[in-house]
């Protein structure tokens, strides 16, 4: 919509809502609003958008609509117009009620992409920008709205069966009218081929040009922000498999390297065999997440659902608020908690006032500190501890609390003692550039367990997300160590064999598909199930190394068993295409990294059994 449409439906709006005073009855507003149509009428009739009035309510009763709108839903009479409320052309009604919630609480909502259907069950997805009328008690009287398809079907059918059909210039145009008029970025995600075409305005709104960004899905997923991409991941998988609408939010990184947070509202398009085809939805920008009384519930449940501890005290050190895992952490009741001293949770006194100190001279550079301290049970028992201790601001930036995020790290000193234990036995000194450029596995690694941890993933998103977790692991590992190939097995019980389920690349994808596995014992993955790391730096001297007819140019293979305690969930290997590559290092490495893909494969059957 160019600007000087926009301003001709600003001036309509005012004029039409400044000259009708409605009166006190719903009889009488009705009337009133009936003695403008007529002008109403005129003025809108041969405007090219679809413009309506609609009373407010479940029904949603139209009171009028120019040719462009009754075109648009498929209307063809005045007399037809009046048998149809705005029930009979939603798809969603839930989505409509919470537009309608805003407006009436705001008064006019702007370029607000909903889906509607034709009378014929057509697929619209239209950009809506609607105000409310007022009568004189405060009450609304109807609202009048603006209408443009964003979406047009033929070009979608078309593109389910011709892939070019997609790239033509009026479905482009069609679509990039409508992101420049919105502000936002209008995308389509071809599920089949996993590309995504963006309109023009994506460099206005996010700084890439259309060439920067021919990724797709992978290149879309990589530019999410880490904490919120496997929830994302997990909610669109859901909306995807019932073909539904969805409306998301989530920090996404511009070209500057910053992140803004966006809302990415859109519909999946079924082909003819009722799958997912596309995914057809707008990108804008936001200043926060929206607070509402559900993210509310929801961040409570978050809090009582986390795994670590978390205390609350004010500025002086009461006890504010408590979750449930510190209670479970510490052994005392809520109650308890209500006249307990946070000195109580430490070895003695003198332990609190040091961690006082250095948390003190955190704060004098950050609003953010991390200590490990010894912490104490009700029962007396000292348990090591990770402490995350952050500043709370108000709105004007003053501090008013604490926040304390603390973390039994037990499990994880014994880890870290037996590492040192199998680092001084093989007189191996661990470079830490080699640890380091792993840092964004165990990153990845994290926030997946930080989401399990909360209960997050329904159980029909969380295979999903956990095979794409795969696969971002073993790219990751393949292209940032230049390994020559990774894979990654789970341990079959009743074959007793280790089963392939991700690999690097075409290969990978083809050893898959074939089936392929190791039995316990055969092979160094066979030779890792026994439950210690079997590392091969020159196979032609390795006794248990079996060639893998796929992987002709292997000269090094590390297999490193995943393990959770006693027990086998799989081996990572790796393959290296240089005798001598692989060392120490690498085994360290990657052991670690076994560790915490235990855990996310234990946190996945947690919830599977949930």
């Amino acid at each position: 919509m160019d600007e000087s449409l926009k301003d001709q439906l600003e001036g309509l709006f005012s004029d039409l809502q400044g000259s009708t005073q409605p009166e006190k009855h719903l009889a009488a507003q009705v009337a009133s609003a009936r003695e403008s149509a007529e002008r109403y009428r005129r003025l809108v009739e041969n405007l090219p958008v679809g413009v309506y009035r609609v009373m407010p309510g479940p029904q949603g009763k139209f009171l009028v609509a120019n040719p462009a709108f009754r075109n648009l839903f498929g209307i063809d009479s005045e007399e037809a117009l009046g048998r149809t409320t705005l029930a009979d052309l939603v798809v969603n009604p839930a989505e409509h009620f919470a537009f309608f919630d805003r407006l009436m609480a705001d008064g006019r909502v702007a370029s607000c992409t909903l889906p509607f259907k034709k009378l014929d069950g057509t697929l619209i997805l239209g950009l809506v920008t609607a105000k409310a009328a007022y009568a004189s008690e405060g009450e609304v009287a109807y609202f009048d709205c603006v209408i443009e398809d964003t979406l047009d079907h033929q070009h979608i059918t078309r593109a389910a069966s011709s892939p070019a059909g997609i790239e033509s210039d009026s479905w482009k145009l069609r679509y990039d009218v409508a992101a420049v008029a919105s502000g936002q970025v209008v995308y389509d995600y071809d599920t089949a081929t996993g590309s995504i075409l963006w309109s023009d305005s994506l460099e206005q709104v996010l700084g890439y040009d259309l060439a920067q960004m021919k990724g797709g899905i992978a290149q879309w997923a990589d530019l999410i922000h880490p904490e919120d991409r496997w929830a994302l991941i997990g909610e669109l998988d859901l909306a995807e498999g019932k073909c539904a609408p969805y409306e998301v939010e989530y920090r996404f990184r511009h070209k500057n390297g910053d992140y803004l947070w966006m809302r990415d509202r859109g519909v999946f398009v079924p082909d003819s065999a009722g799958q997912a085809a596309h995914r057809i939805g707008t990108l804008q920008g936001i200043a926060a997440p929206r607070q509402t009384e559900e993210s509310g519930h929801w961040m409570r449940l978050v809090f009582n659902s986390m795994r670590e501890a978390v205390m609350v005290t004010t500025l002086d050190g009461v006890l504010v608020s408590v979750n449930s895992a510190a209670e479970k952490m510490f052994g005392y009741t809520q109650e308890e908690f209500e006249y307990l001293s946070p000195e109580s949770l430490y070895v003695d006194q003198e332990h609190y006032l040091e961690m006082h100190r250095l948390v003190k001279e955190f704060f004098d550079q950050s609003d953010e500190a991390h200590l490990r301290l010894e912490a104490r049970r009700k029962n007396c028992d000292v348990f090591p501890s990770a402490h995350t201790i952050s500043l709370i601001r108000n709105d004007e930036g003053q501090p008013i609390a604490v926040l304390t995020v603390i973390r039994d790290i037990t499990a994880e000193r014994e880890r870290s003692e037996e590492r040192e234990r199998r680092i001084g036995q093989a007189h191996v000194t661990a470079q830490p550039a080699r640890a380091s450029a792993a840092a964004p596995a165990f990153e990845e690694l994290y926030h997946f367990n930080k989401f399990c941890e909360t209960n997050y993933y329904a159980r029909g998103a969380l295979a999903s997300a956990l095979d794409q977790l795969y696969r971002r692991l073993v790219s990751f590992l393949k292209e940032r160590f230049g390994y020559y190939h990774v894979q990654l097995f789970r341990y079959g019980p009743m074959q007793d064999a280790l089963l392939l389920v991700e690999g690097y690349g075409q290969v990978g994808a083809q050893m898959k598909a074939e089936g392929h596995r190791w039995p316990v014992g055969r092979g160094i993955v066979g030779a890792a199930a026994t439950g210690r790391p079997v590392l091969a730096s020159d196979v032609t001297s390795a006794p248990a190394w079996v060639p893998t007819p796929r992987l002709p140019n292997t000269r090094g293979e590390l297999a490193v068993p995943i393990k959770l305690r006693d027990e086998l969930l799989g081996v990572l290997d790796v393959h290296s295409d240089q005798a001598g590559a692989l060392t120490q290092e690498d085994q360290i490495v990657l052991t670690d990294l076994a560790g915490q893909i235990a855990i996310a494969i234990e946190n996945a059957r947690r919830l599977e059994k949930a």
